[in-house]
Formats: C-alpha cells, structure tokens, sequence
C-alpha cells in the first residue's frame, strides 16, 4: 500500500472504534466488543453556494448605418459573433422611401436646370438676367 492511504486506513479504523465505544446510533450500535465493521475509503462531495456576477471577456457597442424597424433578430445575447455575421434585418421600407424622395428631388431639380445666363432663385423658379 502507498505511504498515503496507510495513515488515512488507520484513521478510518480508529475513528471505527471510537464510534463502536461511545455507542454511536446505526450499525455501530448492535455491534459486541471484540466485533468487525467494515471500513472504506470514499468521496465526500462537497458543494458551496456561491453568487457573483459574469461579465464577457469582450464586447462591442453597435449601431445601424440606417434607421428603420428591427423586424428580425439573427443572434441572442451571448452568442458569439464573427465579421460580416447577420445581426439584425431592418425593415427597407424606410430607407426605400427616402431614396425615391431623394431621387424625386434630382429629377425636379434636372427639368428647372436654369438656361445660359439664368439663375436659379430658393423656390426652384429660373429668372433669365437682362443684358
């Protein structure tokens, strides 16, 4: 036998003995001076209740290059990420209409596009100069 388990053996035997001497309750109990019991070594679980808090190791603040409706969430909190990942759909409606406004604003502005000489004043509206 290992040098080890020699001691804790004969600390288990002898605590054995002890608790058929002071009469301890179970099997100790019915047994008669002069008697055996059985000894084994074994593990004791142990568990602590602990509470604290987790925090990541890294995490990253981010924001939309357009604003509109969340409609779908790709990832949950927590999960890993890599570049390029979907994160998040936005609805396009938003930035769609304001495309076509902007558009629209070309175009107006392309028919009013003033003549040689002309100007255009703040409301849109060409004036031809005199000469």
């Amino acid at each position: 036998m290992p040098r080890i388990v020699r001691p804790r053996l004969a600390a288990l035997a002898l605590a054995g003995l002890f608790a058929v001497a002071l009469g301890a309750p179970a099997a100790a109990a019915d047994a008669t001076v002069g008697s055996t019991l059985d000894v084994a070594l074994r593990d004791i679980p142990q568990a602590a209740p602990a509470e604290g808090v987790v925090e990541a190791v890294r995490q990253s603040t981010l924001a939309a290059q357009v604003a509109g409706r969340v409609v779908e969430l790709a990832v949950k909190a927590g999960d890993t990420v890599r570049a390029g990942q979907l994160l998040v759909r936005v609805d396009a409606r938003t930035a769609d209409q304001a495309v076509a406004a902007s558009l629209s604003q070309v175009a107006s502005r392309r028919r009013i596009s003033p003549t040689r000489g002309g100007s255009t004043s703040a409301t849109g509206t060409c004036s031809r100069r005199s000469s």
